[in-house]
């Protein structure tokens, strides 16, 4: 499978994920939250199974579809029941902690999956999701009571929000950077090795510092929330970037090397 290929995947997912978040949260709006979540992550685990057997590349793209639109339907209802449950002083910090979760799974699921692809084969990684599924699946059923819908704006609501000033510019801003962090999980391998030669398992690390910094940032970020204006904490967001992109190239090691 080449690396466009592989990169399909990916898009896919996101387009997905992307494009039907806001319908299934509004078809479950008045559903509760622990059944919305319970439902989301047994269509998740039935969708890794026939991708971890897929005998071809069509049978995995389509396994991938239900997998999206369980994802969009758990990531909404998990934020709205940390809202629902968590105190008012806590109620930015809450969400952040959801999104923190995300990032966590990202800064260990990522190398932890590279490490099994590359000791057995990619098969084993999406057992090795699915029985995740199923351990999230049983954890929640067991731990978390019933979460009561708190009510979920309309899609036309949602649309008329998008309208409000500052909040286009906002989504744009928001969906720009998450683009470029799943660019960079899903070509960091490539990357790496062309640049500083740095590939196999070695890239296990690479992985693994990157989602660190994510998740301490997610930590940091949703204490600030509750404490500063949201806008100064996106400035200074956006300044971290701009000092990052700015930094001197370290030197011809890091250099990429011409795409053969």
């Amino acid at each position: 499978m080449g690396l466009g290929t592989a990169g399909a995947l990916v898009t896919v997912f996101s387009a997905v994920y992307a494009l039907s978040a806001p319908v299934p949260a509004v078809a479950t709006c008045s559903r509760d939250r622990r059944a919305v979540l319970l439902s989301a992550l047994v269509v998740f685990v039935l969708a890794d199974l026939p991708a971890a057997a897929a005998p071809n590349y069509a049978t995995m793209i389509v396994a991938r579809v239900p997998a999206a639109l369980a994802a969009a339907l758990y990531t909404p209802a998990a934020t709205a029941a940390a809202a629902t449950l968590a105190v008012p002083e806590e109620r930015g910090r809450a969400p952040a902690a959801v999104l923190g979760g995300l990032t966590l799974a990202n800064a260990l699921g990522v190398p932890i999956g590279t490490l099994i692809a590359g000791a057995t084969q990619w098969r084993a990684t999406f057992v090795f999701v699915t029985v995740l599924g199923v351990l999230a699946f049983l954890g929640l059923a067991r731990t978390l009571g019933r979460v009561p819908a708190a009510g979920t704006a309309s899609l036309r609501d949602r649309l008329t929000a998008a309208r409000i000033r500052t909040v286009p510019t906002t989504l744009a801003a928001t969906a720009l950077s998450i683009c470029g962090v799943f660019v960079i999980y899903t070509y960091l391998a490539w990357f790496a090795d062309r640049t500083s030669g740095i590939h196999g398992s070695a890239v296990t690390t690479v992985y693994l510092i990157l989602g660190v910094g994510a998740v301490v940032s997610n930590m940091v970020a949703g204490r600030l929330i509750d404490r500063m204006p949201p806008l100064r904490i996106a400035a200074f967001s956006m300044a971290g970037l701009a000092v990052a992109w700015a930094t001197p190239d370290p030197g011809p090691a890091a250099r990429v090397r011409q795409i053969p």
